[in-house]
């Protein structure tokens, strides 16, 4: 059993918050898109200039979405507890629930420097894993890397 205990902080931390932005700017941008075409649908068919304060709404929408995450929000980001078991699974206790996930789906794992970043096959998708290597309390990192020796990849070749 492998166990990685602590809220990660750092380059892991640095890295779950962007990936955490991103997502938040392609929803959120697809949503906006929306918006605004419905302003100028009713814009033009309207012909009213009130429908052009949708605009200002359009721009709160997407200044929200620069703000996030707030800071409030960032420990709910992250995963407290990474324990992989001898079985194959893999169980991640987060701020509210508790994610299980098979060593199975991994399709890599990013070094992020200091900590480690799960990425699954697309049905098991989860944000919640991931570990910074000085928190481990149970195994060894050199077991860690040995148990996925051929699917972790610095995070520099990925890109």
């Amino acid at each position: 059993m492998i166990e990685f205990n602590g809220m990660p902080t750092g380059e892991v931390s640095k890295y779950v918050i962007k990936q955490n932005k991103k997502a938040g700017w392609i929803g959120g941008s697809l949503g906006g898109i929306v918006m605004l075409a419905a302003i100028i649908y009713a814009a033009v068919e309207l012909q009213h200039p009130i429908v052009w304060l949708g605009l200002i709404v359009l721009a709160l929408w997407f200044l929200l979405i620069a703000l996030q995450p707030f800071k409030k929000d960032i420990p709910k980001l992250f995963a407290t507890k990474l324990t992989i078991l001898e079985d194959g699974k893999i169980i991640a206790y987060a701020y509210d629930q508790t994610y299980c996930n098979s060593i199975d789906s991994v399709r890599k794992i990013l070094d992020v420097g200091n900590g480690y970043v799960f990425e699954f096959k697309f049905r098991y998708r989860n944000p919640y894993f991931h570990c910074q290597k000085d928190q481990i309390t149970k195994g060894t990192i050199e077991q860690f890397e040995e148990l996925f020796k051929d699917k972790i990849v610095r995070l520099d070749e990925n890109k």
